[in-house]
């Protein structure tokens, strides 16, 4: 039994694969057996493979495939003018014997000398055989060639073949890839989005209006029965400093700072929350596809920055309305927040990389100006939505409860938090079921393999229903704690912050940190900040959504 095995070896067992792009075409691969070839057009070629098909690290042999035959098909588009319409890989493992040529240049590609070739790689061979499945099936495995065990010095060879596809045109390139090749069926994205319809959205609009009607028979009784606007529009016998609460340390003492975080989190929140719905909705149009190059990558830097404008308007709008002052430094939050944190990422996972492979993905000057002019326009687009919230006036976000007491911090209150923390982590795991399919899909293949994704219907669908939902579970928190005496004051508006996103944002977090174990290095620390934007991002998005509807609900329905 192998004991301690190498990278290579553990790089096999933990399933990973081999990536490809030809002329910005993610690479097909084919497998074969004695009875069947197989082309997929989602996944990626393994890396290896064991001896008994089993991946525990228990396995006794793992093999690695250190060959490669490239199927590149092209179409003919003018007379001197070829266009890539297929890109396809096959990946075989061959154990070479070989020796190193002692004398040849630093560009030579013979640098070593197969002892035991199969007959694609025997040199002078006329016939120019490309390696198939017949030179390295089964029946040679018990001679001296047989696969190429992961450990000791390995050789890495390839094929290219070239074919002309006449039927298939470079508009038509990506059909496949966009279909899936019909791998995975429309009932896996399509039944998981009903069933949560049916088993969850529709008891919680249910529920939630069960206890709207209590809240408002809780409020009309609280309040003596007195209207807060009398016919004339003046306000009743409750003060408007009583139901504004309009000072910066309200009821419960909640400090100034943490409803400037509230504010900037729900700008930032609603410019994610917005900017995702608009793209999702191009990408349906077919506006933004893979078939134009960059479009999926420049379209939504696009969309997130104009958005900013919405972002500055909401976190400028919440914090006057939770008793802040001042405008500025919220602006400056929402544009460096976010944006931020998503390219100081970036940046680090260009700059490890680089250090310790020798290679980057682009130059410095490139990446540090791009990096300026995003941050830039977006600081923009943010500061003109906060002068436009600026000139808005402040909402009346009533303090909720019979009055303005300040609270004592009591072990009943205590329970109260650990209780909304529970229910917080439990609304996340319920929301996770509405994302958890299409969440796979993008994550794991598209950014973490490269592979397409094209179901954007099902992708809208989702996001839409995942908004309802939190909605629902945020104004039912509200509709709740109002009817307690724990909570008072402008700190409520936290909880359905935290129960309609907050929660979200743990168990994807919580979720995508399952693969750290198979992960090391550069790409651990990179797993580890992509999945941290993923989450920060899930967790404002929902939030804001949860708490716009709960002030909504409050001030509308009650």
């Amino acid at each position: 039994a192998m004991k301690g095995p190498n990278a290579a070896a553990r790089a096999v067992l933990d399933g990973y694969g081999t990536t490809f792009s030809l002329d910005g075409l993610p690479a097909a691969w084919k497998s074969e057996d004695d009875t069947t070839i197989t082309t997929r057009y989602w996944g990626s070629p393994p890396l290896g493979f064991t001896e008994d098909g089993d991946r525990n690290h228990g396995a006794q042999k793992v093999y690695v495939n250190n060959h490669l035959n490239f199927e590149i098909q092209f179409h003919k588009v003018a007379d001197d003018a070829y266009r890539v319409v297929r890109f396809t890989i096959q990946p075989f493992s061959i154990k070479h014997e070989f020796v190193g040529m002692k004398n040849y240049s630093e560009f030579s590609s013979n640098r070593y000398n197969i002892t035991n070739p199969i007959v694609s790689c025997q040199k002078g061979w006329k016939s120019k055989r490309h390696t198939d499945y017949d030179m390295i099936s089964p029946e040679y495995y018990e001679s001296s060639r047989g696969p190429q065990l992961a450990s000791g010095q390995v050789l890495f060879t390839y094929d290219v073949r070239w074919f002309e596809n006449k039927d298939l045109t470079w508009p038509h390139r990506w059909d496949i890839y966009l279909s899936m090749d019909n791998a995975i069926p429309g009932r896996v994205h399509w039944g998981n989005i009903l069933g949560f319809i049916v088993l969850a959205c529709i008891p919680l609009a249910i529920a939630n209006h069960v206890i709207v009607l209590k809240s408002r028979r809780f409020v009309g009784v609280s309040y003596g029965g007195v209207s807060r606007e009398d016919p004339e529009g003046n306000v009743g016998t409750e003060s408007a400093a009583e139901m504004s609460g309009q000072n910066t340390q309200d009821a419960n003492g909640t400090s100034s700072i943490w409803l400037l975080i509230l504010a900037v989190m729900c700008g930032t929140g609603a410019q994610i929350f917005l900017a995702t719905l608009i793209t999702v909705v191009l990408c349906v149009l077919e506006i933004l596809t893979p078939k134009w190059r960059g479009s999926l990558v420049l379209g939504p830097l696009i969309v997130f920055v104009l958005c900013g404008c919405f972002g500055g308007y909401v976190a400028v709008w919440q914090h006057k309305s939770l008793g802040g002052i001042g405008s500025y430094h919220v602006a400056g939050l929402v544009s460096s927040l976010f944006p931020g944190l998503l390219f100081g990422v970036f940046v680090a996972h260009i700059s490890v990389s680089s250090s310790t492979s020798g290679s980057t993905y682009t130059s410095p000057g490139f990446l540090i100006g791009t990096l300026l002019v995003f941050l830039a326009a977006n600081a923009l687009m943010v500061f003109a939505g906060c002068n436009i919230g600026s000139k808005r006036g402040a909402s009346d976000l009533p303090v909720p409860g019979p009055g303005n007491m300040a609270m004592q911090v009591t072990n009943s209150h205590c329970c109260m938090t650990i209780l909304i923390a529970v229910v917080a982590i439990l609304c996340g795991i319920l929301l996770f079921w509405a994302i958890f399919v299409e969440l796979y899909f993008l994550w794991i293949g598209v950014l973490w393999r490269g592979q397409p994704y094209a179901t954007f219907c099902v992708l809208l669908v989702v996001l839409i229903t995942a908004a309802f939902a939190s909605a629902m579970i945020a104004m039912l928190t509200t509709h709740f704690l109002i009817r307690t005496d724990h909570f008072k004051g402008k700190a409520l508006w936290w909880y359905p912050f935290i129960t309609g996103g907050g929660g979200l944002g743990v168990v994807v977090f919580i979720y995508a940190s399952l693969n750290f174990k198979s992960l090391s290095g550069v790409s651990l620390g990179y797993y580890i900040g992509a999945v941290t934007v993923l989450s920060f991002g899930f967790c404002s998005a929902m939030g804001s959504v949860g708490v716009m509807s709960s002030q909504w609900s409050y001030k509308t329905v009650l």
